[in-house]
């Protein structure tokens, strides 16, 4: 990303399993971490509760697509992330997927049509392979998602490694950021696969 990253977010529970290896190797990057805690049901005064970082914010509504957009538009300490240069997590959790319809502005029930004034995107996503999927194709599973990156040519990156490789390949991804883009990483490290990116546009 040549220098251009700023704020690395890492979103919901999978990534946050290596998020050591992102704040160990932070390079001048500022990593925020974007986390959701259900309330318990056992105790009548506990409520369900965002994070980011160690900052906790009640939140009254449910842990639905719908409720988890809204909450995001409206709580400004995670709009402002929506600036993010680099946006890292799991596609299948909820989090992740209304954190990116919410900054794309885009209703999970409606989506469908063109967009007449696009706006640059200069954020790319990193995809984690869902744990538990295995061999399905996600990009059927969230094809909704991915219906909506491509309509608003946000660049989208899948990680397919066992878990046990993950860390070292963040490592080597957070030390090549400086000075190559993930799409020139595409191409040297195994493992990465492109998804999204102007050139897959859905009006081409």
């Amino acid at each position: 990303m040549q220098n251009s990253t700023q704020n690395i977010i890492l979103i919901g529970n999978h990534v946050d399993l290596h998020a050591k290896v992102f704040l160990e190797n932070q390079h001048g990057y500022n990593i925020v971490q974007l986390k959701y805690k259900a309330a318990d049901p056992f105790d009548e005064h506990s409520t369900n509760v965002l994070f980011v970082n160690s900052t906790p914010f009640p939140v009254m509504s449910e842990y639905t697509l719908g409720d988890l957009i809204t909450e995001f538009k409206a709580n400004d300490n995670i709009s402002s992330l929506f600036t993010s240069s680099l946006i890292v997590g799991d596609p299948s959790e909820l989090l992740y997927q209304a954190f990116l319809f919410a900054k794309l502005n885009e209703d999970p029930t409606n989506f469908r049509g063109p967009i007449y004034f696009p706006e640059t995107q200069d954020a790319a996503n990193l995809f984690l392979y869902p744990i538990g999927m295995y061999a399905q194709d996600i990009r059927k599973e969230l094809s909704n998602l991915v219906y909506c990156l491509k309509k608003h040519e946000m660049p989208t990156y899948l990680i397919r490694k066992e878990e046990k490789d993950l860390e070292s390949l963040f490592k080597l991804i957070l030390n090549c950021l400086s000075f190559m883009t993930l799409a020139e990483l595409e191409d040297q490290i195994k493992g990465i696969e492109h998804l999204v990116s102007p050139r897959l546009s859905i009006y081409e």
